[in-house]
């Protein structure tokens, strides 16, 4: 088909190409770079590793403490955080025992919709760990 040999490289890198671009477009879940259709739900997993109950804070750079929930000693619960809440803006949990004597607080992230926050709430609040994944 083609003779010359630049033709030949022409053609061996347009295929190359052409077998990248599919992979090239497959999202995967432990990227939060990937777009997600907006008004996706985003939710909140908070994991209770302390022997109290927490109730679950969400609060946005220069926004209100808004309440997502209490989430009972030793159990994990999804709490469902709305759009409107969230935006270009950073975000932060903070988490409290029943009379307040212990907050936890988690570092600041950014969560817009369609993405999910994994919260671990650990008895020493140094060692409390979040990570963003976007919702399959």
């Amino acid at each position: 088909m083609f003779r010359s040999r630049t033709g030949r490289q022409a053609a061996r890198l347009l295929l190359a190409l052409s077998a990248l671009t599919p992979a090239a477009c497959v999202t995967t879940a432990s990227s939060p770079y990937h777009a997600t259709a907006a008004g996706s739900p985003t939710r909140v997993r908070v994991t209770n590793q302390l022997f109290e109950d927490v109730t679950v804070y969400l609060r946005t750079e220069g926004g209100p403490e808004i309440r997502l929930g209490v989430v009972p000693g030793l159990t994990s619960r999804t709490l469902p955080a709305r759009a409107a809440w969230l935006g270009a803006r950073s975000t932060v949990l903070s988490a409290r025992t029943l009379g307040a004597r212990v907050t936890h607080v988690s570092q600041p992230v950014l969560l817009v919709s369609g993405f999910a926050l994994d919260w671990v709430v650990e008895p020493s609040p140094s060692l409390s760990a979040a990570s963003i994944r976007v919702v399959p």
